[in-house]
This record gives structure tokens, C-alpha cells and sequence, in this order.
């Protein structure tokens, strides 16, 4: 049998591809499902959430609605995870040709 942190600490999840942040409170485990697929470019607004919830349990300010964290993940969120993304696909593409290109430079070479 497991033991239980007595720290309030909020776990993030991969649950069938979504993002969950799971903790306790008052001896009950608590859920909260975010509308993100599990992925690397996600996971800072996630943490960011789970960050908030550890605060608020750990001041006693801890909303049990958890309307207050669901409006942490408003359109602004969803936007700032979407600026990230062509960033990151842009550098995938100007690594391919770097790659190719000292593949080139090595098929020359051995010529």
C-alpha cells in the first residue's frame, strides 16, 4: 500500500491521450480533465494550471468547483499552446535541411 504526500501536489496524466491533473483534497482525490491531447506543446499550460491548484491548496483558497481553474484554460490559453506550434513545426523543417544538407555535403565528399 502506497503512502500518501502530505504536501498537496498535483499530478499531471495521460489519460487516453488527454491531459488530466489529479490530486487530494480533504482526503478525496480530485480531477480535473483539461481538453488537451497529452503532447509536449500542452503540457506548459498544464503545468502552469497544476502550479495555480497546488498554490490555492496550500493557502486554503482552494475553489472546489474548480470553476475558477477551468477559466484558466480560456481562449487566450488555447491561443498562446497554437502560437507555439508552428514555431516548433518551422524548426522540424529547417532541421530536415540542415540534415540534408550535410548529407549532400557528404555524399560530395566521397566522390
Amino acid at each position: 500500500m502506497g503512502r500518501r504526500n502530505s504536501v498537496a501536489t498535483v499530478n499531471v496524466d495521460n489519460d487516453k491521450g488527454r491531459i488530466r491533473l489529479r490530486w487530494r483534497y480533504n482526503g478525496k482525490r480530485c480531477s480535473l480533465n483539461l481538453p488537451l491531447n497529452y503532447k509536449k506543446a500542452h503540457l506548459p499550460v498544464a503545468n502552469r494550471i497544476a502550479v495555480y491548484i497546488e498554490n490555492d491548496l496550500l493557502n486554503s483558497r482552494f475553489d472546489a468547483s474548480l470553476q475558477k481553474y477551468k477559466a484558466l484554460l480560456s481562449n487566450n490559453a488555447r491561443i498562446q499552446v497554437l502560437e507555439i506550434l508552428p514555431v516548433k513545426m518551422s524548426f522540424r523543417r529547417a532541421a530536415k535541411k540542415l540534415i540534408y544538407h550535410f548529407s549532400l555535403r557528404k555524399k560530395i565528399r566521397k566522390l
